[in-house]
């Protein structure tokens, strides 16, 4: 799983347990798109950012955040070409790339204009409409883009600095609300396709994002920089530990 989620590669995970993870509606952590891109881009970026806050002569100075974001912009597009740039690797880096320029030239990035991504890759490859991976990929974004639309601005996503337990219970919800929304835009798609509805999807993602958004992918980035150096077994042991929480809830 660890491969799956470095470079893409699936055929080294047993049977048994991509099974199980499609059963459980957790078929999504392994393919490598908008979840897996984001993490790798904002994780670099508040790294990258954090840093240079620390040198108060570059942080007053310099447009910090707009760095951060050209490293993680270059991060995000070394992870598409290490991962074998499919059509949702593609989507999600084309959509992180556009929210993270828009950053770096003072611009607001919309969610629903970013959608029209898919109009660019379809101008490039038109059979893709009738690919499963497409369909799903697109029919979430879509309906992800329009609920936190009209949420912008609510008091659940804006306001005043608020405390750890609220925003726990804050992110619960947004990843409650976001797999109950996600699986209601791509249930029908997989029933069609898969003849299966994963029931206990809401109740595993609830456990299993949390786990890959906060270790594992972290872990995985960690692994990428110290590979050059011959230490990656440092970033894969924290990886291990992650990833048999999700086959656990999985299973």
């Amino acid at each position: 799983m660890a491969v799956a989620l470095l470079t893409g590669a699936r055929n080294l995970m047993a049977e048994e347990n991509q099974e199980a993870m499609r059963s459980a509606g957790l078929a999504h952590l392994l393919a490598i798109s908008g979840l897996h891109i984001g993490l790798v881009a904002t994780s670099v970026m508040l790294v990258i950012r954090s840093l240079l806050s620390l040198a108060p002569a570059i942080a007053l100075r310099y447009p910090i955040k707009k760095i951060a974001a050209v490293v993680g912009l270059m991060a995000a597009l070394l992870y598409l070409a290490v991962s074998g740039a499919t059509i949702p690797t593609q989507r999600a880096f084309a959509m992180t790339a556009i929210v993270l320029i828009a950053i770096i030239i003072d611009r607001l990035a919309t969610t629903l204009r970013l959608v029209a991504v898919a109009v660019g890759l379809l101008l490039v490859s038109p059979d893709i409409l009738l690919n499963v991976s497409f369909q799903m990929s697109f029919g979430a974004v879509i309906a992800l883009g329009a609920f936190y639309e009209k949420m912008r601005g609510t008091r659940w996503l804006t306001g005043r600095r608020q405390s750890w337990l609220r925003s726990a219970a804050v992110y619960g919800a947004g990843v409650a609300m976001t797999s109950i929304i996600a699986g209601l835009a791509t249930g029908l798609i997989a029933a069609f396709h898969f003849n299966r509805y994963a029931t206990w999807g809401l109740a595993a993602n609830l456990v299993a994002v949390p786990i890959m958004a906060l270790w594992i992918m972290p872990a995985a980035i960690l692994t990428f920089v110290l590979l050059p150096f011959g230490l990656e077994s440092f970033g894969l042991t924290l990886m291990q530990a992650g990833i048999e929480l999700v086959l656990m809830t999985a299973h």
